[in-house]
């Protein structure tokens, strides 16, 4: 009888702590962001504070994932929930340029660089000591020419090409 009290004792106060910690409001203070060398922690503030504040039931991760992939140049973002304490765990894997680029936007020249995978990413979102390590150059880039451009990126690579800049027409 008495091992029967202790332990649904012990259960009804776990699952009243696991409730009371998964309806408290969570902030963006409550978040632990791994993974990060351009892309501040700023910028993830920005991007995340539609989700903020919420409790820990009512976020969901994988929609977390997806709007942070669209806004900002990750490759890959994983989210997990911590309920003791609580807690949102963010582990970011960027985008790694491998060139300058240069594109056309509204009667105006941008300035940016590229992955291997050639996506855009903007230059407020790269390190200063990768951007002085980057040789190559890229001018007119744009989304429908990628397939091109990795194609000379990767034989570039292959065959240790001396090219240091691709220009598009």
């Amino acid at each position: 009888l008495w091992q029967l009290f202790f332990f649904s004792s012990t259960s009804i106060f776990l699952i009243l702590t696991f409730i009371n910690q998964a309806w408290k409001p969570i902030n963006f203070d409550q978040t632990k962001i791994t993974g990060l060398s351009g892309i501040t922690k700023n910028d993830i503030k920005k991007a995340t504070s539609i989700f903020y504040p919420k409790n820990l039931l009512e976020l969901n991760p994988k929609e977390i994932e997806s709007y942070l992939i669209k806004k900002l140049p990750i490759k890959e973002v994983s989210v997990n929930r911590k309920f003791f304490p609580p807690e949102i765990h963010i582990n970011i894997r960027e985008r790694e340029p491998i060139a300058f680029a240069s594109r056309f936007l509204a009667n105006d020249i941008e300035k940016g660089m590229i992955d291997i995978e050639g996506s855009w990413i903007p230059l407020q979102f790269v390190n200063k000591s990768k951007q002085n390590k980057i040789k190559l150059s890229i001018e007119n880039w744009s989304p429908n020419k990628k397939k091109e451009i990795i194609l000379i990126i990767k034989n570039r690579f292959i065959f240790q090409s001396p090219l240091q800049k691709i220009k598009i027409n």
